[in-house]
């Protein structure tokens, strides 16, 4: 891919504000999406795998197949696991939308957090400027609030808990309690999209494990019928192409 196609990185924040960091770059146009769609080989295989199905409960094609052992139970079995593999697939895309709606929360609770963070702060330098500059390093004056989620988190609570025991700036009561809902709200929205995030991964896990079981099933069905109409053989032209196998040559895989 040609350099002026990359994305170009978003620049650092000035040392000392304390904006939301929000980590959010678009990917690189033309790199193929890993979530939030379903992915299109597997789509296939489980479209090709209940095509081949469909075709063996055909009358024509039951009766033969049994005698190769391909009964009816094996090809409901098969049905049941290319429905189970759909599901997982649906249900992993569902998690990807609830992630990105919780990031996008998430994104929000930093924001409001860090601004009462920030008048925490400001109160604090109300109070101590400038006889006592060095009480500011207890509220953490001059250092980045939100780095990463584990330090907003321990930043919010390091300063809740000055605010809350010397009251700067005659800040209230109800104004920390505002303040620790805030910060719970904010670890909350990161609880929810990790949790999203882990049973996308679940649900795509089970799926590609039910799909090496569906395509070997799969073959199983077409390796009969390679051996029930075989190749070059005219009467085996429909079966054949019902069965998606290869016209001019047996079956391999």
């Amino acid at each position: 891919m040609p350099d002026s196609t990359s994305a170009t990185p978003l620049p650092e924040a000035n040392p000392g504000e304390n904006s939301p960091t929000l980590n959010i770059v678009p990917p690189p146009a033309g790199t193929p999406r890993e979530r939030g769609e379903f992915n299109k080989e597997v789509e296939a295989e489980l479209s090709k795998a209940s095509e081949i199905c469909t075709a063996a409960q055909r009358a024509e094609y039951a009766g033969p197949l049994d005698s190769r052992h391909i009964d009816a139970a094996f090809v409901t079995a098969l049905i049941n696991l290319i429905a189970v593999a759909g599901q997982k697939s649906q249900g992993a895309i569902a998690c990807d939308s609830a992630a990105r709606n919780a990031t996008q929360a998430e994104a929000a609770a930093a924001g409001a957090l860090v601004s009462s963070l920030q008048t925490i702060q400001g109160a604090a330098r109300l109070q101590h400027l400038p006889e006592q500059p060095a009480l500011l390093e207890g509220y953490l004056v001059g250092e980045r609030l939100d780095p990463s989620r584990p330090v907003l988190e321990r930043s919010a609570q390091t300063l809740i808990d000055k605010a809350n025991a010397e009251r700067p700036g005659g800040l209230d009561t109800a104004f920390i309690e505002n303040v620790k809902t805030l910060r719970t709200a904010y670890v909350s929205r990161g609880t929810t999209q990790g949790g999203e995030e882990a049973k996308g991964a679940q649900d795509r896990a089970t799926r590609d494990a039910l799909l090496k079981d569906i395509i070997a099933k799969r073959k199983k069905i077409q390796y009969a019928a390679d051996t029930l109409w075989p190749s070059k053989q005219p009467a085996s032209v429909q079966a054949r192409k019902d069965f998606k196998l290869p016209k001019n040559r047996p079956y391999s895989y």
